[in-house]
């Protein structure tokens, strides 16, 4: 007897694993909050996607509208318009001749002002080397000039009177030529390109207390070139080599003697003369 009482407890106590076993607890599944699945998460972030979204959306359209706006003031609207043209950097040339020349439109956003093509023009002028075209808000174009330094005034025989730098470019004075710069002498209107580059190296290798005393300088050849001083007399110097020899011996011979002509062009053996041959100093 007493051994069928445990067999039956044994088997009431494992009644409750094998009840277990079946399956879920239908009231558990229906009724319990741990049981459903955990949708709040993902609500929450797909809410949190959109309002990103829109907010990014709207930082684009604002900044849309400000390049917008900023694209109406500069290139569109008065706010920042032309109204001043300034020239610096000229000495020959007027600041009004430069303005006119650089044909800036005045009362047009200042943004649209082609500076390229004002530079251009200006370039064109005669006598200038360089140029910069810049725009200074709000309502400036600014105009820096570069001209050329002449050294000498080419003269032709048909009385033609034109500038000479010392890169031997040659262009129209645009005003009163300079009283104190020495004369290249073209005489009978052949003077080449050779003749002239090997005067304008003279003239640029001449230490200042003697390029001052230059009146003239005339090619006798394409190798050679004479100097007339301002007291006419006249200084055979050749090319341009040995110019620290020829400065020495020249500028002795001029200081020691009365010589009208000196000849430095082989200045080991100088020659001198009293006088100058006619014809050779030009009128």
């Amino acid at each position: 007897m007493s051994l069928l009482r445990r067999g039956r407890s044994a088997v009431l106590d494992r009644e409750p694993e094998t009840s277990a076993d079946l399956g879920p607890d239908p009231a558990r599944a229906d009724g319990d909050p741990a049981a459903q699945p955990a949708a709040g998460p993902a609500r929450g972030r797909w809410r949190h996607g959109w309002r990103r979204a829109l907010l990014a959306g709207a930082a684009v359209l604002a900044l849309a509208g400000l390049a917008a706006g900023a694209w109406q003031v500069l290139f569109v609207s008065a706010l920042l318009d032309v109204r001043a043209v300034q020239v610096q950097g000229t000495r020959a040339l007027t600041p009004d001749r430069v303005r006119q020349a650089a044909a800036v439109p005045t009362g047009v956003p200042l943004a649209r002002t082609d500076t390229r093509s004002a530079a251009g023009r200006v370039l064109a002028l005669p006598g200038v080397a360089d140029v910069d075209v810049s725009r200074r808000f709000p309502h400036t174009v600014t105009i820096r000039v570069t001209e050329r330094v002449p050294i000498a005034v080419l003269s032709s025989t048909s009385g033609q009177r034109r500038l000479l730098d010392a890169q031997a470019t040659v262009w129209a004075p645009p005003g009163p030529v300079p009283a104190d710069l020495p004369v290249l002498v073209d005489r009978d209107g052949t003077l080449d390109a050779g003749a002239v580059a090997t005067a304008v190296r003279v003239s640029t290798s001449l230490p200042p207390a003697l390029q001052a005393r230059v009146r003239a300088l005339e090619p006798v050849s394409p190798g050679s070139v004479l100097l007339v001083l301002r007291d006419r007399r006249v200084v055979v110097w050749g090319g341009a080599d040995q110019t620290a020899a020829k400065v020495r011996v020249a500028t002795a011979l001029l200081g020691a003697t009365r010589a009208r002509y000196v000849d430095v062009s082989a200045p080991a053996a100088p020659v001198t003369r009293s006088q100058v041959p006619d014809g050779l100093v030009p009128s």
